[in-house]
């Protein structure tokens, strides 16, 4: 089985060229993509998410924080944004 480690620094740079202020990494193991949690816009996600993959080579499932998506801070590995 193959494994995916994401460039965290390529991940934050491109965050912050789309607006993010809060971004967060969830991978769980065994999955063959990536999902970002971050603040960004709704109508730039789909955007985002195609530079992201482009850059890296790896599949994203982008989400905006807030609503439905405030379950998935319970699965979050890594955070990107904001800096420590």
């Amino acid at each position: 089985m193959h494994s995916i480690t994401p460039n965290k620094e390529t991940i934050r740079r491109i965050c912050i060229l789309n607006g993010a202020t809060r971004c967060y990494i969830s991978h769980t193991r065994g999955d063959d993509f990536i999902e970002i949690l971050t603040d960004i816009k709704e109508e730039k996600l789909n955007n985002f998410s195609k530079e992201l993959t482009q850059w890296s080579g790896i599949n994203y499932k982008v989400h905006s924080i807030g609503g439905k998506n405030k379950s998935l801070l319970d699965h979050i590995n890594i955070k990107i944004l904001p800096m420590k």
